[in-house]
This record gives structure tokens, C-alpha cells and sequence, in this order.
């Protein structure tokens, strides 16, 4: 049976009278590729600053590889094994990409080796691009360089916030391609999207959120039939967008 990396048990966060995360629970298996998605202001961004540790939930239990983490700092977490990419992505403008990733590098207080940097480069189709100022790249070029400075700590379970934002069609086919080629080198991957067929394609299971609350968990062919998420998110025809 596979390691669970991931369990979340009852997790809420409220906010004045908002219930932003609402009794989350679900288990991630070692080598999963797991997806959340949900209308704006589901609750998703704030599940994931729980889950990293940048906020504290109310009530629910956070536990990543083996360890109870409700009460690590996002450094203990990450030390554990556990890194994060933002919605907007994280990239020192001025820098060139080589020195992103070494920034990266001692900032997760890496123990990995000197070889990391090149290895990160061509695991996200990066090579040619290290003595580029990050500032100038590409919208997807900086959503690659922010995966490779997350994953510069050597993680086994990555939280993924809107990793196709701004990209068009045939990125969001290449990232789809790009996050199971990360995914293979032992990485467990846990993805919010809006892009309903990068995430059918993508991943093995799917939660689906609305005002804070699991509405639907289970296969993207599950999710996808479920009325209540096609009523709630997919539209009354429930067309993949």
C-alpha cells in the first residue's frame, strides 16, 4: 500500500462569520496527483495556507508524512517535506534563473547538492534560459521557474495554486505534461486549477469545494457526473471549461 503524505482530517477556518474552509477531510497517496477545484471564493487558497502553515485553522488536524504539523511553522513544514507555488508566481525580477534557483536553494535550507540547480533546470525545460533576467521571461517560463524553485528543497508533496493562470491553450497542455513529468521523479502533487481539462487529464482524484465545504471527492469521472458539481461549477450543461 502506498504512504499516505497528505491526511486532513475536519479541517475549518472562519473568518468573522465566513466559513472560508468548512470540515475538509481527504487522504493523499505517495505518487497521487490530487486536485481542488471550486468556484472563486470556494475556500481553496485558504486550505492550502493551512495545509503549508502560513495560517492556523480553528479546529481539524493537518498531518504530512506521518507527523501532526497544526502547530509547525511553514519552515518545519518544509522541512519535513512539504513546499508550495502561489498564485502569482514567486520569481526575483532582477535575478537571472540560475540565481533564482541557488536563492531558493539556501532560502529551504536545502540539503541537496550542487548539481540541484541543473538538474531543476532541464527537469522544467529551463536549459538556455539560466543567465536570463526572471523579470523578462514569459508568463509561462515564470510559472516554470517558480515550480523549480519549489521543488529546489527536494520535496515529496508540492501544493500547486493556479499553476495555468495566464497561460493559453497549448501551455496549458505542455504544463499538463510538465507536472506528471515532475509527478514521475517521485513527487506527489496537490493542484488547485480553474482548467477543467487540464485537471481531468491530470489527476487521479479531484475535491471538489464550495463556500468552504466538500461538495464531491472522487475520480475526474466521478466529479464531472456528480449533479451537485455540475450544478454548483461546471454549469448546467457540466462542459469542462
Amino acid at each position: 500500500m502506498p504512504e499516505t503524505v497528505l491526511s486532513v482530517d475536519g479541517l475549518s477556518r472562519s473568518f468573522g462569520g465566513v466559513r472560508a474552509v468548512d470540515g475538509i477531510s481527504f487522504d493523499v497517496a505517495e505518487g497521487e496527483i490530487m486536485g481542488v477545484i471550486g468556484p472563486n471564493g470556494a475556500g481553496k487558497s485558504t486550505l492550502f495556507s493551512l495545509i503549508a502553515g502560513s495560517d492556523r485553522q480553528d479546529a481539524g488536524t493537518v498531518t504530512v508524512l506521518g507527523s501532526r504539523v497544526d502547530r509547525f511553522t511553514p519552515s518545519r513544514r518544509s522541512r519535513l517535506g512539504l513546499a508550495r507555488t502561489f498564485q502569482s508566481s514567486q520569481v526575483f525580477g532582477d535575478s537571472t534563473v540560475a540565481d533564482n534557483l541557488a536563492i531558493a536553494q539556501v532560502a529551504h535550507r536545502t540539503r541537496t547538492g550542487p548539481g540541484r540547480v541543473a538538474e531543476m533546470l532541464d527537469l522544467l525545460d529551463l536549459r538556455g534560459r539560466e543567465n536570463r533576467r526572471a523579470g523578462l521571461l514569459p508568463v509561462y517560463e515564470q510559472q516554470r521557474l517558480a515550480i523549480a524553485m519549489a521543488l529546489m528543497s527536494g520535496p515529496r508533496l508540492l501544493l500547486l495554486d493556479e499553476p495555468s493562470g495566464g497561460l493559453v491553450e497549448q501551455e496549458v497542455a505542455d504544463l499538463g505534461a510538465l507536472l506528471r513529468r515532475v509527478n514521475a521523479t517521485g513527487v506527489t502533487l496537490v493542484v488547485i486549477d480553474h482548467k477543467m481539462r487540464l485537471m481531468t487529464s491530470l489527476c487521479d482524484r479531484i475535491l471538489v469545494m464550495a463556500s468552504g465545504a466538500p461538495l464531491a471527492l472522487g475520480t475526474p469521472a466521478e466529479v464531472t457526473a456528480d449533479a451537485a458539481v455540475r450544478a454548483a461549477y461546471l454549469g448546467e450543461r457540466g462542459e469542462p471549461a
